[in-house]
């Protein structure tokens, strides 16, 4: 809900949807739903990254989750490599 209420807002920030993303990757994480975690996460990390410059601490957040995300699928060699991106 509080995504679709932020991407109905006037003043789209991308940064704030983002954030709800993380959050709602984290659960399904939790869940260990990890092909929707990784969705949500990818989406973030694509959003993150449009925003550019002085936005890279949370694309390097958005990054490192999604790593451990591949490593809790077990899929070390692609964890390691978004990783060290």
């Amino acid at each position: 809900r509080a995504l679709s209420i932020r991407k109905l807002a006037q003043t789209i920030d991308r940064k704030l949807i983002a954030g709800s993303l993380i959050g709602i990757a984290n659960a399904y994480w939790g869940e260990q739903n990890l092909s929707e975690a990784l969705e949500y996460v990818t989406q973030a990390a694509t959003l993150n990254e449009s925003v550019g410059s002085g936005n890279e601490l949370n694309l390097a957040t958005n990054l490192i989750i999604l790593a451990s995300i591949h490593h809790s699928r077990g899929d070390d060699n692609l964890a390691l490599e978004v990783a060290k991106q």
